[in-house]
């Protein structure tokens, strides 16, 4: 099967385990292989509101190109998006509600 830019373009990307990732913004080609370097993903839904403006997905992490759309694995959102962590600095109140200590 062949994709040619304008069918990658906007393709949805999701990892193997069926998170929705975002779409493919844009893509780099190896010119020596000729094979996909580089895949730029502009996130959506839960990555998008962790404030990631851009993953980037390397050749050795894409499982899967389809017409519908592009697989990854699940360790690239792990590398690339940070953990949430609550400050020190917040302690649970009585109602279990975070209150930051003054």
């Amino acid at each position: 099967m062949v994709l040619n830019t304008k069918q990658l373009m906007g393709l949805p990307v999701v990892t193997r385990s069926g998170q929705r990732v975002g779409k493919v913004m844009s893509f780099d080609v190896n010119v020596l292989t000729g094979r996909l370097a580089v895949l730029y993903v502009k996130p959506s839904g839960l990555v998008a509101r962790l404030r990631v403006e851009e993953l980037l997905v390397s050749w050795d992490a894409i499982v899967e190109i389809t017409e519908e759309r592009v697989v990854i694995a699940d360790s690239v959102i792990h590398a690339q998006v940070p953990a949430m962590t609550v400050a020190s600095s917040m302690t649970p109140s009585a109602s279990g509600t975070l209150m930051q200590e003054v």
